[in-house]
């Protein structure tokens, strides 16, 4: 596969992935409750 077109098939993919509300909301609240809940118990709060 050329360059070219492979960034035409991340550029699609990043389109999508951008108008759905549900993976961009996954994508921020996903990280910060693993790094609560790790955070959770390595300090034993």
């Amino acid at each position: 596969m050329n360059m070219k077109r492979s960034l035409a098939i991340i550029k699609g993919v990043l389109r999508r992935i951008q108008h759905d509300k549900r993976t961009m909301a996954m994508l921020v609240f996903v990280p910060l409750i693993v790094m609560f809940i790790f955070g959770y118990t390595w300090n034993g709060l």
